[in-house]
Formats: C-alpha cells, sequence, structure tokens
C-alpha cells in the first residue's frame, strides 16, 4: 500500500480533537442516541457478478471474471478468464468464455466499443499486450504490445502506450496503427479517458509524484496540467464539456479547466482515492486503504455525501442511469442516491483473567500462567454487520513486547450496537498473553479497528478504538504455583481387578491442563516412578474406609521419603496419587445411602488422590472431570475447607448465597471465564458453584482463588525452609511415625529412628511442624521407660481426612527426637484419658546389604535393586526403597513397605545421573520400630530426551479464516531441565514459529497445516509431537 500524508482528514470528527477518554465516550454515545432509529448504517450494494474490470459503451457494462478466489482454479475451473455484460439499465448478466486453461492470465484494463471489446494482459514474463475479442463473444485477437497496463477509446480509436509511443489503433480493423508521440511519464500510465479532440491519462509512482497529462488525438504537443511532488500519485481520470478531474493515490480528488489555469481540491483526505465517475451535475469516487469508502457530491464539489463504506477498494466506477457500479472482485451497484449514516467503533472495557475476574480487576493473578484477554467492543450511531478486527498491545518499562500488537484468538468479530457483556463470551475478543508476556507483571492497551496489512474498516471517528484511550492498563502478576508430584495407584475395579492408571498419556497431560485453568498458580508436575500398593503389596479397594486411609497413608509417606524435585523450586511440593477411571470408588455403607468418591485432600499430610474421571456429562468447561476433582483435593491441602452446595460447609464465612460464585451478575461482578472453551461462566445462574463445593459444575469462586493463591506464596516455603534447625534435639537419632487412625482402630506404618543426614526436605518440614504444635492437643505419642515412665510427649495435628464429623478420621505424620532410653510408645487420647495403640521398641537394628545395582553398572530401561536383610530380634523387616541421581543430594521414594528382597523399576520417569556425579540407591530397612539404612555403589542411569504432547490444536480440527491459533503444549522431561518455555520449539509446515509453552500463530493461510512441537534440552532433541489442523478457506458465495 502506498505510503499516506500524515493530513487532518476532511472526516474529522470534533471528538477526535478531545483530549479526555470520557468526552470521547460521551461523544460518541450523544451521536449513537441523535442518529435517526430507521437510517442504514451501511447500504447493502446489489449483487451483480463476480468480476475485477469494468468497462461500458452505450448500452452495456462489460466485466471481466477471475476467480481468483479458489488456490488450485486448474482443477478447479479451467476457464480461468471470462467476460461478461449486462445492460446498462439492469438485467441478467450475459458471460461468454474467452480464455481457457490454466496459466490463463488476467485482464489488468478494459474498454468496450461498439463491436469490440479490447483488453490488455500482462504476463508475468513478458511485456503487457493488448487482444480484442467481439462483443458477441468468440476468439480473442492479438493487437499488440504496450507498455502498461493503461487503454482508452474513442468512437473508432484504441489508445495505448507502447515503449514510450503514444499509439493508437483503428478498432475495426487492429492493423491501422498510428504512432502519434514519444513520451516517458514519471511513473506507469494508469488511465487514459478522450473527448472529442484530445486524450487524456494520468501517471504516477505510488502516492509520491504524478502527472495530469493531455494531447490531440491525433499528435502533437503534450500538454501537462499538473505534475510533480505536489501530484501525489495520479490515478483515475475523467472529462467533462470544461473539466478534467483526477484522484489521488496521496487522499485527494481534483479539477482543472481544460483551458488551464489554477487547480481545485474538491476532497482532501488521508486514504488513496481510486476511482471516480460522472454523470451529469453528479461525481462519485471510491476510497481504498483504510475506509474502502464510496462518496458523492455535486460535479463542481461542495459536502461529499457518504454512500457505502468497507467495500474493499471500489475500482472502475460507473456512473449511469441513476446507479453506480464499481469492481473489486465482485460487480455490485447502488442507487445514486443512497446514504450510509456510518459508524463508529470503540471498546467499553478490558477484562485480564486466568479463571475469574470482577470488574475492577481485584482478583491477583499468577506468573507464568496462561493468561486470557477480553475486550468488549461496540459500535454506535448505527449498526453494521461488519466483522472487525482488533489487537492488543504489550509492554514492559515501556518496551514493546515480542508479538505485540497480538491478534486475538476469536477471530474477528461484529460488534454490537448495545455492546458485549461479560456473559457474551462470543462477543468478545479474546486474546491469550504468551509465555514471554506473563513472566513479569505487564502493561496493555487493547485497539479495536486497527490498521492491519495496509487497510481497515470505516468508521467516522478514529479517535476512540482505544483502551484506554490514554495510557495503559496496568496488570500484576506474582509468581505463585505448587509442585505435583504425581504416582499412579494399584486400585481394584468392581470385577477385582487391578487397575492401573497411566502417566505420560494425552488423558494425563489434559487432564493436568485443565486442573491448572482451575487452580490458581502454576502446576509444576513431576511424574514419580512407582505405583503406589498397600502395605501387603495388594492393590487398594478404594470403596472401603480403611483402604481410602490407608492410601492417604501411603501418599504421605511417599513424599515425606522423598526431596522435593529441585524444579519445584520455592514452591509447594504437594503428592497425589492418580487413580484409574475404571476403579470402583463406590462406598455402599458411606453416608447410608451410599457414597461415590472421587478423591481425598489433606492440607497436614500435602497430599491426596484423585479419580481420573473421563465422563463427558458435565458442562466443556468441567471436562475431564477427574481434573476438576484434582484441582478440588488441591484445594484442600491448601487449606480450603469445602464450601455450602451439595455437602458440607467448612468453617468461615463463604461470602456469597450457597452455590453461587458471587452475590449478582452485574457488569462489576465476579465472573468465570474458561479460555479453553472460551466459556464465560455466570455467576448466580447455579450452572457452576464453588471449585470446594460438592455442586455437580464447579468453578472457583474469587473467595476460594484468592486464598488458595495466598496460600500458595512461595516465600511461606522459604520460611519454614530457613526454620530448620533443631541440632540439640538430633544427636538421640529421630522418630518417624506414620498412623491412621479410623473409627477407633490405630493402623501403623514401619517406624524409623533416622540419623540427621538421612532426612529429606519434607520429613525436615515435618520435624518443624511437629516441634511447634501446641502441647495441649487431644492426641498425643508418648515415648515411654520402664515402668510406662514418660519420656516424651510429642502433640499430633488434628486434620481429619474425610467429612465424618462425628467419628473423623486422621493420619498423624510426625517426627520426634528419640530418647534412647525408650522402651516403648504409644498414641494417647488426652481427652479420654485412655491409650489407643502401643508399640515395643526392639533391643537391635535390623542388618543388611545391598546386592545390585552394581558398581559402574550403566542402567537403561529397568533399575533392579536386590538387598539382603536379617533382624536379630526375629522382627519381619520391610524396607523403604530411594533413588538419588546426583550422588545422595536428593532422594525419591521408589518403593514403600517392600518385604521383598527383590524390586524392578522402569526408568521413563527415573531422572538419569547428573554429570559428574554417580547415581546411588539406598535401603532404609525396618523392623517396625528401629531401622537401618545400607547404601548402593555408584552406577550410572541413562539419561533421556524429554517427552512432549500438543494439548492442542487438535488433530483433524478446523479453524475459520483470520482467527489466530493457541498452541499448547504438555512435557516430561525425567532430569526436570524443563519445563521451561525457552526449549520447547514450534514448527509450522516445517518452518519455525516460536518457542514457549505455548503460542499463539496468527496469519495462517487456507489449507491444511502441520503443526510439530519438540523439546531440547542437554540430553538431545525430543521425538516431535504432530498434529493436522484445517484453516478455512473465506469462499464467497458458489457463483
Amino acid at each position: 500500500m502506498p505510503m499516506k500524508r500524515n493530513r487532518p482528514a476532511l472526516l474529522t470528527t470534533a471528538s477526535a480533537q478531545l483530549s479526555a477518554n470520557y468526552l470521547i465516550g460521551l461523544w460518541t454515545l450523544l451521536v449513537a442516541l441523535l442518529a435517526p432509529a430507521a437510517s442504514a448504517a451501511n447500504p447493502e450494494p446489489e449483487w451483480i457478478d463476480w468480476g475485477k474490470l469494468i468497462a461500458g459503451n452505450d448500452t452495456d457494462l462489460f466485466y471481466a471474471q477471475t476467480p481468483e478466489w479458489d488456490t488450485n482454479p486448474c482443477g478447479v475451473r479451467p476457464d480461468l478468464v471470462v467476460f461478461g455484460s449486462v445492460p446498462r439499465g439492469g438485467g441478467e448478466p450475459d458471460k461468454d468464455q474467452v480464455e481457457t486453461g490454466c496459466g490463463a492470465v488476467q485482464p489488468n484494463a478494459m474498454v468496450a466499443g461498439d463491436t469490440y471489446l479490447f483488453y490488455v494482459l500482462d504476463p508475468p514474463t513478458d511485456s503487457p499486450q493488448v487482444y480484442r475479442m467481439p462483443l458477441t463473444g468468440g476468439a480473442s485477437e492479438w493487437v499488440s504490445f504496450a507498455s502498461y497496463n493503461a487503454i482508452g477509446k474513442d468512437d473508432d480509436w484504441v489508445y495505448f502506450f507502447n515503449d514510450f509511443t503514444i499509439q493508437r489503433v483503428l478498432q475495426s480493423d487492429p492493423t491501422q496503427q498510428e504512432f502519434l508521440a514519444t513520451h516517458v511519464p514519471v511513473g506507469p500510465v494508469n488511465r487514459i479517458v478522450t473527448d472529442d479532440t484530445y486524450m487524456y491519462w494520468t501517471e504516477g509512482n505510488g502516492d509520491i509524484e504524478g502527472a495530469v497529462r493531455a494531447m490531440a488525438k491525433t499528435g502533437g504537443t503534450i500538454f501537462t496540467a499538473a505534475s510533480g511532488p505536489a501530484v501525489e500519485g495520479a490515478r483515475d481520470i475523467a472529462v467533462t464539456e470544461d473539466y478534467v478531474y483526477w484522484t489521488e493515490l496521496g487522499g485527494r480528488l481534483r479539477r482543472v479547466l481544460k483551458s488551464g489555469g489554477s487547480i481545485d481540491t474538491l476532497f482532501d483526505g488521508d486514504e488513496p482515492v481510486y476511482s471516480l465517475a460522472i454523470d451529469g451535475d453528479l461525481l462519485v469516487f471510491g476510497r481504498g486503504g483504510t475506509g474502502n469508502d464510496i462518496w458523492r457530491m455535486p460535479v463542481d464539489g461542495g459536502t461529499p455525501t457518504l454512500m457505502a463504506f468497507d467495500q474493499a477498494y471500489p475500482y472502475d466506477m460507473v456512473l449511469t442511469d441513476g446507479y453506480v457500479y464499481w469492481a473489486n472482485s465482485r460487480v455490485q451497484r447502488l442507487p445514486d442516491t443512497a446514504e450510509a449514516d456510518g459508524v463508529d467503533y470503540m471498546i467499553d472495557r478490558m477484562e485480564v483473567t486466568q479463571a475469574i475476574q470482577d470488574g475492577f480487576h481485584s482478583v491477583g493473578m499468577a506468573a507464568d500462567k496462561l493468561t486470557y484477554v477480553r475486550v468488549y467492543p461496540r459500535e454506535t450511531i448505527a449498526a453494521t454487520t461488519a466483522n472487525v478486527r482488533a489487537q492488543l498491545h504489550g509492554t514492559r518499562d515501556g518496551v514493546a513486547l515480542p508479538g505485540s500488537p497480538l491478534q486475538p484468538i476469536s477471530g474477528l468479530l461484529d460488534p454490537d450496537i448495545a455492546g458485549a457483556t461479560r456473559g457474551d463470551a462470543q462477543g468478545t475478543y479474546v486474546f491469550a498473553l504468551p509465555p514471554r508476556w506473563v513472566d513479569e507483571s505487564v502493561s496493555l492497551r487493547a485497539e479495536i479497528n486497527p490498521v492491519y496489512n495496509g487497510t481497515r474498516r470505516f468508521e467516522l471517528n478514529y479517535a476512540n478504538n482505544f483502551f484506554p484511550v490514554f495510557g495503559e492498563q496496568f496488570v500484576t502478576l506474582d509468581h505463585r504455583g505448587v509442585c505435583l508430584a504425581t504416582s499412579p495407584v494399584a486400585a481394584l475395579d468392581a470385577g477385582g481387578s487391578e487397575v492401573v492408571y497411566q502417566l505420560n498419556t494425552p488423558d494425563y497431560f489434559e487432564q493436568l491442563e485443565r486442573a491448572e485453568m482451575l487452580t490458581p498458580g502454576i502446576l509444576i508436575v513431576v511424574p514419580m516412578n512407582n505405583v503406589l500398593y498397600k502395605g501387603d503389596g495388594t492393590a487398594f479397594n478404594i470403596t472401603v474406609d480403611d483402604d481410602r486411609g490407608e492410601l492417604m497413608s501411603t501418599l504421605a509417606a511417599q513424599l515425606a521419603f522423598s526431596d522435593s524435585p529441585f524444579v519445584c523450586g520455592e514452591n509447594l511440593a504437594i503428592m497425589t496419587g492418580l487413580v484409574s477411571n475404571e476403579a470402583d470408588t463406590f462406598d455402599p455403607d458411606k453416608n447410608g445411602s451410599g457414597f461415590s468418591f472421587a478423591g481425598q485432600g489433606n492440607s497436614g499430610l500435602q497430599s491426596n488422590w484423585t479419580k481420573m474421571l473421563t465422563g463427558t456429562d458435565h458442562e466443556p468447561f468441567n471436562q475431564p472431570r477427574g481434573a476438576v476433582t484434582l484441582a478440588h483435593e488441591i484445594g484442600h491441602v491448601l487449606g480450603r475447607p469445602h464450601t455450602d452446595c451439595g455437602g458440607p460447609a467448612g468453617p468461615g464465612p463463604f461470602p456469597y448465597p450457597p452455590c453461587q460464585l458471587d452475590d449478582g451478575a452485574g457488569e462489576d461482578n465476579h465472573w468465570g471465564f474458561d479460555g479453553l472453551t472460551r466459556t464465560a461462566i455466570h455467576p448466580t445462574d447455579g450452572l457452576a458453584a464453588d471449585l470446594l463445593s460438592y455442586n455437580y459444575n464447579r468453578w472457583p469462586s474469587d473467595f476460594t482463588w484468592t486464598a488458595m493463591l495466598d496460600a500458595m506464596d512461595a516465600a511461606g516455603v522459604a520460611e519454614r525452609t530457613a526454620a530448620r534447625a533443631v541440632p540439640e534435639l538430633r544427636t538421640r537419632g529421630l522418630l518417624a511415625l506414620n498412623l491412621r487412625l479410623e473409627q477407633g482402630q490405630v493402623r501403623a506404618q514401619p517406624g524409623f529412628i533416622l540419623d540427621e543426614d538421612e532426612l529429606t526436605g519434607r520429613q525436615n518440614d515435618i520435624l518443624v511442624t511437629s516441634l511447634s504444635l501446641d502441647t495441649d492437643a487431644d492426641y498425643l505419642i508418648e515415648q515411654l521407660g520402664v515402668g510406662d515412665q514418660i519420656l516424651y510427649t510429642q502433640p499430633l495435628a488434628e486434620d481429619p481426612i474425610d467429612d465424618n464429623p462425628g467419628d473423623p478420621a486422621y493420619v498423624f505424620e510426625t517426627i520426634m527426637p528419640f530418647d534412647t532410653a525408650t522402651v516403648a510408645y504409644r498414641l494417647y487420647d488426652r481427652e479420654r484419658g485412655v491409650e489407643l495403640w502401643r508399640r515395643t521398641v526392639s533391643a537391635g537394628k535390623p542388618l543388611g546389604f545391598v546386592l545390585k545395582p552394581r558398581a559402574g553398572e550403566v542402567v537403561d530401561g529397568t533399575l533392579t535393586v536386590a538387598w539382603l536383610a536379617f533382624d536379630g530380634d526375629g522382627d519381619d523387616v520391610t524396607a523403604n526403597v530411594q533413588y538419588s541421581a546426583d550422588g545422595g543430594t536428593t532422594w525419591q521414594a521408589i518403593a514403600l513397605n517392600a518385604s521383598g528382597p527383590l524390586l524392578r523399576v522402569p526408568t521413563d520417569n527415573l531422572p538419569g545421573t547428573e554429570p559428574g556425579t554417580t547415581s546411588l540407591v539406598r535401603v532404609v530397612l525396618s523392623d517396625g520400630t528401629r531401622s537401618r539404612t545400607i547404601y548402593s555403589k555408584g552406577f550410572e542411569v541413562t539419561r533421556k530426551v524429554p517427552l512432549v504432547h500438543i494439548l492442542g490444536p487438535e488433530s483433524g480440527s478446523s479453524f475459520p479464516a483470520d482467527e489466530s491459533i493457541l498452541a499448547r503444549a504438555a512435557v516430561v522431561d525425567a532430569e526436570g531441565e524443563l519445563p521451561g518455555g525457552g526449549r520447547l520449539s514450534w514448527y509450522l509446515d516445517g518452518v519455525y514459529v516460536d518457542h514457549g509453552d505455548w503460542i499463539v500463530i496468527e496469519s495462517i493461510p487456507p489449507g491444511w497445516h502441520t503443526l510439530e512441537l519438540f523439546a531440547d534440552d542437554s540430553d538431545g532433541r525430543s521425538l516431535p509431537a504432530t498434529v493436522r489442523f484445517e484453516v478455512e478457506r473465506d469462499l464467497p458465495p458458489p457463483m
């Protein structure tokens, strides 16, 4: 597109000069209120046919039809050029095929005589050429070479330029040629017209310079009406009895007397004026650029009247018989009395959300999390049906962010004159902020109807197209998250068979993505390598209380015997057991009539289990269903009780009525938004209640979201880490216990007496928490000496693992100093004054040594661990087995309560050996009360390249043209170098696009495309994840 001069537009409204946001909004509102209620915003042109050029004689208008909208016309329509005609007074088009076969050249200029149609073809490898064909149809005939795509005619002759020579040929006999003059134009010759005596033409180089010239049709002196830089790309030309009129790409419509004199400027704007037509006292002209509008005015000048807009470069205008015709790939017409009211586009508000937000942006959000921006458009003055673009600008510290401005993933919209509401997700532009925009706080500014690829929709006022109109909206993002260590759980199905959930599958990744959408902060997910079994090595029967309690106890032990993976950083580590969708979790004895368990979570244990439900009977924003339960249980781990809807309410005042997300549904209330399905979630219609409720569909309220976000505060983790220091209490060893109290029965995992340097980070946390508990707790562990002398008392935290207020179940996890004089310890109920459980301390520790892996062994595929163990007291010995990839700095549990001396562990998710170190295995043996830790020799586990999965778009999906596509990734890296967007690389059709955990791909051409995702770490490049998707063609109606 030609560059535009910065000249005040003739149509600029008074409001464009105002400097206050509210004044601009007030002006557009007043215009809308004062506009006639029944007026037409933009009259709909009458369709004639497809066509790109128009030429007329006394009776008919002729047009050239080229189906360029088809990307493969040779396979669909070999007749690439069709000339048609329509009577000047209206009627059905008449078409005749002229050029046939693939590769036919498209005509670029055309005139019609009484007998023949002359047109100019411009082959890509040759000079332009003039052809003629009979108006009644038939074969085309070559006439001459030409220099430019311009041709004119009178009653007898056709005029054109050929190699800087002005030439004419006789229409009836093209072999009769005359060379009139030699002339070197300042730029391409654009249009040629004639009157009785002269031929006139325009020439110009873009909008930089141009000229308007004339010469007698018989040749001779060339006269210049206007030339030089003051003529900004002369384009179209027309003549009347006294004047020569022309348009300029610089934005002007001008005229000069044929006899010479000063130039009159009839119109002066910022958009290129491409075409004009005159009939009697009426002049019409068409502009391209951003408005693509058509105007009329008296032939002698005056105030222009808008006739139509958004007409996609109205070229080749003809004014005849009460109509104005034009071609812009479509031949259309309007009555020459048509009048358009015009339109104005504006933005009412901008909402930045990760799941829940109010009209004041008071809900906090996390950095590094997929964040959506909803932009609320409105059109004023009159209603139109135009699809309008919007874009989003992002800056940080005054510098534009990569990819700014963004295009919406919602595509173009037709704004409503009433504006968009919070509940109208399809009526708002939706943007997905890239990872590099949300790694820190960001400043945003939305724009409607921007100049895009050199064009935009017409409107009467561009001054109010930004939101905020002045300045930017600052968005605060805090670094918050939790780290999910996920282990599959062996459970029983309804037939009693063992079923195990599979990690690293599409369902696994999709469940976790939805769970992160529902959870404030980011979820750092670490797949653990071992399947969780009961202490006796069998699968959990989750239909009974006892096994559910043991599962919670096992999860707590798994977490306790594992250091937090370093990828978790300072984020809270949560142990998550994943139960197969096929598992039977219905307890027929629960709540009298039975209850189907989907999960449990406990804050003190930092653990939860979740059934990975896959049903589709909930709203799309609550699918997959297991993810909703997982987010619900994470809420419990973060200390949130249930809210009142379909089940028990926890302590503390939920601020809204039961089963609502707010106490109202106004534009400033809290509304949910699901970016994955682009759904607005109503706060009060009862469809969705709070995430911590038992409602059928759930979504986080701002109350729950804010509380969970605050609980994720990384500073709190740092403070707990700093508090780990009680060396004077560790010299006697540390007693680690995991007890379960349920329905008056106590079940204990093996106890351990550990040395200080054997504690994992989680065990340090448990120790610090245990030492800080209030001594007036109801439940105590008492270490007893001879004669039941109380040597040490450890209070226990009371955090039930179920919702039974009458007889709650507990898992007590504690680590305390161990007094070497202790002969027994017990669980004591101080409130009732009864001993609930006792264990006698054995005399000696078990003995043992590790047989495998052997020193220097290289392990790839399966890690085999073998050991020998025995106990001098004759007690049964069990083992917790841990693995270290960094020479013993950190440890990860790979088996709990193992009774056999052999263990085979797949290494799919097991971290490979850190460079410069060796891998180790240690086996913590326990006879029930005392323990001993034995170590392997150093060995090596092969490191692995990452595993990647594309969450979206789905393979086989289809997208409208002009819609940006949000591509989302999941990655598993056993060594923990990823996640981290800098090493996730996206390729579209083999060409690198961008990197990140998610990206937005813009301006994708129609057709089928291949999207590939690779992950790179220090161990190499992953195999690609690949999807195929289609971008629909923006096809016109069938011809």
